[in-house]
């Protein structure tokens, strides 16, 4: 997948909640459920086609028994540099 500027976050999201998410054993079907939203919808999001709100990765990280933080590990400082250079 080409990563554009507009989709990246989407996708470098996406794959840290799978990475969490097949370390932990859980399948897209159980974590959908968990997070009472459509296996679709999960789906959509763990491949970068959906970016999800604040209350939505709140609620993964919940069901996923991690913190925000290892969440949102994928936004490094260097791949927030990356992203919005300096001027930008």
């Amino acid at each position: 997948m080409d990563l554009t500027a507009s989709n990246r976050d989407a996708v470098l999201f996406g794959q840290r909640v799978r990475e969490l998410r097949v370390a932990r054993g859980i399948t897209l079907t159980a974590l959908a459920e968990r997070l009472g939203t459509s296996k679709s919808f999960l789906s959509n999001i763990e491949n970068g086609k959906q970016a999800p709100g604040l209350t939505t990765i709140l609620r993964i990280a919940r069901m996923l028994g991690c913190s925000v933080n290892d969440v949102m590990r994928a936004f490094d400082r260097k791949t927030l540099e990356e992203m919005f250079p300096e001027g930008e």
